[in-house]
């Protein structure tokens, strides 16, 4: 991968290897893992308990895609 900054005059240059497949996989999950975090912490601070007994199998089931797309079969 190359990548080129041009301001003015100035220009640079760097050249990197891509990341691993498996590298950029497991930092997706962890992102998608945080995201869904905060938003269960706001919906159980807006909605109460009714909301966290709503959560449960959703929460279950994202654990489960997760699991699934991050390739632990």
């Amino acid at each position: 991968m190359k990548i080129r900054l041009e301001r003015g005059d100035t220009a640079f240059e760097a050249e990197r290897d891509p990341m691993p497949p498996e590298r950029f996989r497991a930092v997706c999950v962890v992102l998608l893992a945080i995201l869904y975090t905060a938003a269960v912490i706001v919906v159980i601070a807006l909605i109460g308990f009714a909301g966290f007994l709503i959560l449960i199998p959703v929460t279950l089931a994202f654990a489960g895609a997760v699991y699934w797309v991050s390739g632990d079969t």
